[in-house]
Formats: structure tokens, sequence, C-alpha cells
């Protein structure tokens, strides 16, 4: 009875957004639902007190959101935002949410596994609004990974000096830092037949 408490409202909801369109003469997306979800998702990581499965039941609501927040159509992409002329979508959205949500439940039910889905959430978010901007800009930060380590490596003698000569004295600054903490010794050395 107490978890229909909490499903029964969401299935109205969910129903009330599928007929949205016919009542209100709205295109209906997929991405509609996106919202409903995870909001569901929130009050399952609120309402369960088993750890185990509220935590899954919440990754697994929070996958469903992005799945219907992956088919977004162009008309919902807002372009030229403040600030860096960020692209703002529902895809961008969900991603930043759904990460909100399981690292709130990660917290709350000590879920650990759930910071790596939301940590790669965060990162497709930043990545960019649809998933063709996704891909594009996923392929250049590969291609930059690729290309810079080669760049970064002394690719003569003369290189290679400066490297060694920057890597002593920062070596000569640790030491010194090193010396510098040691305590002061405060034990005397008498002679044997001395007396103080």
């Amino acid at each position: 009875m107490h978890r229909a408490i909490v499903f029964v409202p969401a299935v109205s909801v969910l129903v009330h957004v599928g007929a949205g369109h016919f009542v209100y003469d709205v295109p209906f997306h997929v991405v509609h639902f996106s919202p409903v979800l995870l909001g569901l998702a929130v009050v399952v990581a609120v309402v369960m007190r088993e750890r185990e499965p509220a935590c899954r039941f919440v990754f697994v609501l929070g996958l469903a959101a992005l799945a219907c927040a992956w088919m977004v159509p162009g008309s919902l992409v807002m372009d030229g935002l403040w600030p860096a002329e960020w692209t703002l979508s529902p895809l961008r959205i969900a991603l930043t949410v759904a990460a909100l949500i399981w690292m709130a439940t990660a917290w709350r039910h000590r879920g650990g596994w759930l910071w790596l889905p939301a940590i790669l959430s965060l990162g497709l978010a930043t990545a960019g609004a649809t998933p063709r901007d996704m891909v594009d800009r996923l392929s250049q930060w590969g291609a930059w990974l690729r290309d810079t380590p080669g760049s970064l490596l002394p690719a003569s003698l003369l290189q290679w000096g400066m490297v060694m000569l920057g890597f002593a004295f920062f070596l000569l600054v640790v030491g010194g830092i090193v010396s510098l903490r040691k305590p002061a010794s405060t034990s005397v050395h008498r002679r044997p037949g001395e007396e103080s």
C-alpha cells in the first residue's frame, strides 16, 4: 500500500503528460516524459528506506529519463544563451538533473557506485546539447588527448637540459623544505668526565 501511494500519482502524471498534446494541441515528444521520470526518481530516493533497491530504482528511473531526453527534437534546442554562447536543450538539463539526483542518492543511501554514472552524466552535459554535438566534442577531446603528449615531450638536447635543470631546482626546493621541517636537536653531547 505504501508504494501504491507513490506510484499512482506518478502514473496519473504520465497519462496526463501523454494526453496533453490532444488537450492543448501541443506536438507530443517523448522528451516530455523526462521531467516526470526524474521527479519520480526524487520521490523514490526520499521515500524508500532500503539502501540497495532505492539506488537501483533511482538509477533505472534516471536512465529512462535520459533515454526519453536523448530523442530531443531540434525545435526544443535554444541556441546562443549566456554565458559563453551555451546551447540549452532538454537533454543537457536532464543529464545535469539526473547527475544531481544520483549524487544525492549516493550520499543519502551510501550507494558509492552511483557516483560514476553521475560524473559521466555531467561530462556528457558539458560535451554538448544534442547527441551529434556530444559526438563531435568527444572526438575533438579525443584528438586533443592523442596529440597533446607528443607536443609536451622535449625534442632537442637543449630542451631536455632545461627540463633536467628545472627538475634539479625542484628537488633542491623539496630538500630545503624537508630539512627546515626537521626539529632541532636538543641533546647535548658531553665527553666522558665532563661536568655540567
